[in-house]
């Protein structure tokens, strides 16, 4: 029958072997709640019960001490174990300011919503303000709004902007629109014969700026079409300009009131996503009216303005050309 050794027993074999190796023991008889003897023979020597506990000692996975001469110090363990603390906090501290920074240059990436050739494109903005592009068109802007809404637009929209204590600013290639809350359309071609920026307003107040220049601010009226031309802001004659005349291309019309020639297809290309152009010697420079509530295929508009200015037209691989009918008569009918 097994019997557990006296305490006072563990305790003269613990002082009979070397300090580091009695601490081992110890650490063993501890975790063991006092290891039973393989045999219970109460004769066992001492010796072959200190072999016994250093069986069960490995048995135990309790690791193994270094001796005295071979141990380092514990100050040393210390500050190893400081010094990888600090590197892998070091790591984490770098690694979250680099999820930071990433979120931050997201954060500030600006949204842009392109109108597709050929489509018109709905936007919802931060402020619930709704955004309608024509083809072609693309607006940019942050995306959380600040002190001030501000877009940046390039092409045609219609803006129908929610009433809000920030102002609400567009900015084109060389206006400025500042609105609280209104509805108005915004025209700005770079690329035009004549680059400008139009604006006409449908209701509320707006003001129209250009951004160079030292003329003042002008204020529109519900049913007002101002235009920026190089610096200056000029009235444009109800006559000539008109709510339902500017937001034409909203229904799927066009209207065009004494416009370049060159203009009028370049709208033409964008709406209906192909590439209209003239040939050499005819005058894109030279003006024309066209007015049409709903055009259904780009051949109907091209017949009319052909047929109005004595021109013929012709598909090519990427589109149509428009020719001059002197010089080649019969070789297209329109």
């Amino acid at each position: 029958m097994n019997m557990k050794l006296p305490n006072t027993d563990i305790e003269n074999i613990l002082s009979s072997v070397e300090p580091e190796e009695a601490t081992r023991l110890q650490e063993v008889w501890d975790v063991m709640g006092g290891p039973e003897p393989t045999s219970g023979d109460p004769s066992i020597s001492e010796s072959e019960e200190v072999a016994r506990l250093q069986e069960a000692l490995n048995a135990s996975g309790v690791p193994e001490r270094r001796s005295q001469k071979g141990r380092r110090p514990l100050a040393r363990d210390r500050r190893t174990r400081g010094r990888r603390m600090g590197l892998i906090t070091g790591g984490v501290v770098v690694l979250l300011l680099m999820a930071i920074g990433v979120g931050w240059g997201w954060w500030q990436q600006p949204i842009t919503h392109t109108a597709a050739l050929g489509n018109m494109a709905v936007v919802q903005l931060p402020d619930g303000s709704e955004v309608e592009l024509n083809s072609g068109s693309t607006l940019q802007y942050r995306r959380h709004f600040g002190a001030i809404r501000q877009v940046e637009l390039t092409g045609e929209a219609f803006f129908d902007v929610s009433h809000d204590a920030r102002p609400f600013v567009v900015q084109t290639f060389n206006a400025n629109v500042t609105v609280l809350g209104t509805r108005f359309n915004v025209r700005s071609w770079p690329s035009a014969s004549v680059p400008e920026t139009m604006v006409t307003l449908a209701s509320g107040k707006v003001s129209l700026a250009a951004r160079e220049g030292r003329q003042a601010a002008v204020e529109l009226a519900p049913g007002d079409t101002r235009r920026v031309t190089q610096g200056v802001i000029d009235a444009v004659p109800a006559g000539v300009a008109s709510v339902a005349d500017a937001t034409a291309w909203r229904r799927g019309g066009f209207v065009f009131k004494d416009e370049p020639l060159g203009d009028i297809l370049g709208e033409m290309s964008r709406r209906f996503a192909i590439e209209i152009s003239c040939e050499l010697g005819i005058n894109s420079q030279r003006r024309f009216t066209y007015a049409f509530d709903r055009v259904e295929d780009v051949e109907t508009m091209l017949h009319d303005i052909s047929l109005a200015l004595g021109l013929q037209y012709r598909a090519t691989a990427t589109g149509y050309v428009l020719m001059d009918d002197a010089k080649h008569s019969g070789a297209v009918s329109i």
